[in-house]
């Protein structure tokens, strides 16, 4: 792909669209269908011109991008979810958190992150 001044601003329309996570994959994948069903009917193709499909190709690719960040997003949600059910589920931490020590709690928190780090 060429960069160009314009590719810049319409990378830049695009970030500046936002889009929130829903953490609903299902709703996610449904919304996707429902856009890249929309773009992939051939109506008026004699009609078309390289103009038409360009256009198509970057409403797709749009889409795919904001599929890809709700996955991202669910991937982040489940993991955070996981580490933190992790840490209540360890009695260890559990206790650190339960006496309310948090400086304690976050400071044997980041020398077992370490070790599992440098390991």
């Amino acid at each position: 792909m060429r960069i160009t001044p314009q590719s810049f601003s319409t990378r830049e329309n695009i970030m500046n669209k936002k889009k929130f996570a829903n953490f609903n994959l299902n709703q996610s994948l449904k919304d996707f269908q429902v856009n890249i069903t929309e773009l992939l009917q051939l109506n008026n193709v004699a009609q078309w011109n390289g103009i038409t499909i360009k256009e198509r190709e970057k409403k797709i690719r749009e889409a795919a991008l904001i599929l890809a960040g709700q996955c991202i997003g669910v991937l982040l949600s489940n993991l955070s979810k996981s580490f933190i059910s992790s840490l209540y589920s360890n009695p260890f931490y559990k206790r650190m958190v339960e006496k309310k020590d948090k400086k304690e709690w976050i400071k044997k928190l980041a020398n077992s992150n370490n070790r599992e780090c440098n390991n």
